[in-house]
């Protein structure tokens, strides 16, 4: 079974990085972009407990940096073990 990894240090680090190039609106607003894509049900969610709540924009902004960081971490795990097996 795939488990759901532990974020290290360094992935907080770059999407902060890249969460200050852009500004916020912008930013979630791609994000959703791309998330409605890549996992529907998990952008739905997260825009629908936003919408619900008091300040919008910060429940989304967390909702989105968490699945970027889980998204990220698996794929520097996927990229650790491929140079592994070289």
């Amino acid at each position: 079974m795939n488990e759901i990894p532990l974020v290290s240090p360094e992935i907080g680090g770059s999407l902060q990085v890249e969460l200050e190039s852009k500004k916020e609106k912008d930013y979630i607003k791609d994000k959703f972009k791309k998330l409605d894509e890549i996992n529907p049900i998990v952008s739905f969610l997260i825009k629908n407990m936003a919408k619900s709540s008091k300040d919008k924009k910060m429940v989304a902004m967390c909702g989105i940096l968490v699945y970027g960081m889980i998204q990220s971490q698996c794929e520097a795990n996927m990229m650790k073990d491929t140079i592994s097996l070289e």
